[in-house]
């Protein structure tokens, strides 16, 4: 089987594969939650542009956002474990493979930079005094292109201090070719795009008698897919899924204010997954930080009642996944527990932490608002709570 054939064929899988969880991924709640958040970020996209001071540096944002932007992302290769054993016969002849990988890599990075770009346009046409936008994402792209060959190169260096050295090199001749651009200095901003080029080429020549570092890029697309497949996993099981452990020994002292008694044996257990297995903590805080900003700068009271239920929801739901968590250990199933006991556990976990999210949502509610607001508020959330928890998710998990 020629590199062609191959690539073709891990693509195939690779696409199945996503179009199997992207259906779960991709259903009405969360439509109708992104078209509620497209409307209401829109909104307020509008009236941010207003408010923008007429100092904001334009420029040097757009430099730095972008010249993080464009170091970010791996070469997406399909490898497979396996590959070290029956394709390293045949690294020779796997050259049409790679680019394949490497071309099919910059293709999707391309679309989430023209993307993001679109979301930004707005934004760049009122703050930036330069170059057309047009101009602007063609440079991007061709930055783009140049970086994620220049991240292939540093594939074949083994030192991980240098390849960290590169990725800051990367970020400050990113952001510097692209402020002068935008400021003007045209031949400056060139002369900084032959630079990089060099760069890339000093270690392409290095690399030609290299080999390929088959474990690394195997690890790296392991990576990939355990973030695809952690993703999924909020919404539904996914049978692949490695789970990561974190102690976060700051938290010792909170499980072991756990009584030992039976009937708190699932409480503990789910307590411990949540703090400590998975992305659920992670997840937990990542929603909290987002909701509370939108909370907080919402101008509209009732806009931010809805918009801070509507994120108590989703970090609900996100959250029910610790159901079936441990359904893979044959030891929970075998414990002599009630089967009441594991759904009063969850609940019991999901109320706790909602709560403490909507007492955090309240908080940031009252800065901008009056005591009487902020108590319609936390009412509120607290009644989607109760029939989030007792009604909709056993509906949910049952059906």
């Amino acid at each position: 089987m020629d590199g062609v054939t191959l690539w073709y064929r891990r693509f195939r899988e690779w696409l199945r594969e996503f179009l199997r969880y992207g259906r779960f991924i991709f259903n009405d709640h969360l439509m109708v939650i992104l078209i509620l958040t497209i409307g209401a970020g829109t909104y307020y996209y509008q009236d941010l542009l207003q408010l923008l001071p007429q100092v904001f540096p334009g420029k040097l944002f757009f430099a730095l956002l972008y010249g993080w932007l464009l170091i970010t992302g791996q070469v997406t290769t399909f490898l497979k474990a396996p590959d070290t054993v029956f394709l390293l016969p045949a690294e020779s002849r796997l050259r049409p493979y790679f680019l394949r990988a490497f071309f099919y890599t910059y293709v999707t990075q391309a679309f989430i930079i023209i993307f993001i770009s679109l979301l930004l346009a707005p934004l760049y046409l009122e703050t930036v005094r330069g170059p057309g936008f047009l101009l602007f994402l063609f440079l991007s792209l061709l930055l783009r292109l140049i970086n994620l060959w220049i991240r292939w190169q540093m594939y074949y260096e083994s030192d991980a201090t240098f390849a960290r050295f590169d990725r800051i090199l990367c970020f400050a001749l990113n952001a510097v070719a692209l402020y002068l651009f935008l400021d003007g200095a045209l031949f400056f901003s060139a002369v900084v795009l032959v630079l990089q080029i060099l760069y890339g080429l000093y270690f392409f020549g290095r690399n030609k008698e290299r080999t390929v570092p088959w474990e690394l890029l195997i690890s790296l697309e392991e990576q990939r897919l355990m973030r695809f497949y952690r993703f999924a996993n909020l919404f539904t099981d996914v049978p692949h899924l490695r789970s990561q452990v974190k102690r976060r020994k700051v938290f010792d002292l909170l499980l072991e204010r756990i009584p030992f008694r039976r009937d708190q044996a699932e409480f503990y257990l789910y307590t411990r997954t949540f703090l400590r297995g998975g992305d659920y903590f992670g997840l937990f805080v990542r929603l909290s930080l987002i909701g509370g900003i939108i909370v907080w700068g919402v101008k509209g009271t009732v806009a931010g009642i809805l918009l801070g239920a509507l994120m108590i929801y989703l970090t609900g739901f996100q959250l029910l996944g610790l159901w079936k968590h441990h359904d893979g250990v044959i030891w929970s199933r075998i414990y002599p527990f009630e089967p009441t006991l594991k759904r009063k556990a969850l609940s019991r976990l999901l109320t706790v932490v909602l709560s403490l999210q909507d007492l955090w949502f309240t908080i940031l509610f009252l800065l901008a608002r009056d005591w009487l607001l902020g108590l319609i508020f936390f009412l509120v959330n607290a009644i989607v709570i109760y029939l989030f928890v007792n009604i909709y998710a056993w509906k949910r998990l049952n059906g």
